[in-house]
């Protein structure tokens, strides 16, 4: 009797570890709060992580990345201490096929004293068992962070215009 009651705590102990580490709840949509999170935060090496070339669906290179990084570092500070995230809703969820979602998302922040609002539909895609944003970079419709580079260039342009008297 005390091995059966082993053996049923070691698989309840098991399979919550796996409900925790998200393993078997793993949902589409958990990549987009993942990617709210580490931009807010700041963590943009894994934040840049969670993207997938739209056609081809290969992680960009680790130059593209680091390129992107250096410009969001600059400008929203290392640890994102430039940016606040205030409401991020899921708005609709539509199935395409099991590995491809289009989600549609509501999200709400600040970003360099710059409040924004942003509703758009993301391709989330399943590539090697794990879910991914599949997203151009750094075009425009990459979510959060084109208008965050956006107004990056829009603020920098005001400031050197304003010094140089344009």
């Amino acid at each position: 009797m005390d091995k059966i009651k082993s053996i049923s705590f070691f698989l309840l102990v098991i399979i919550f570890s796996l409900l925790i580490s998200g393993c078997i709840s793993d949902k589409p949509e958990n990549v987009l709060e993942k990617e709210v999170k580490y931009f807010e935060n700041g963590d943009y090496e894994k934040l840049f992580n969670l993207y997938v070339n739209p056609i081809t669906l290969q992680p960009y290179s680790q130059e593209e990345k680091e390129a992107i990084i250096q410009l969001m570092t600059m400008y929203l500070g290392s640890e994102g201490t430039k940016v606040k995230v205030y409401d991020f809703e899921i708005i609709k969820k539509e199935k395409i096929n099991d590995e491809r979602y289009l989600i549609t998302t509501y999200v709400k922040y600040t970003a360099m004293g710059e409040t924004n609002e942003e509703t758009e539909t993301r391709v989330v895609v399943k590539v090697n068992g794990e879910w991914k944003i599949a997203e151009e970079l750094p075009t425009p419709g990459f979510g959060i962070l084109s208008g965050i580079i956006s107004l990056v260039g829009i603020i920098y342009l005001s400031r050197r215009n304003k010094k140089s008297g344009i």
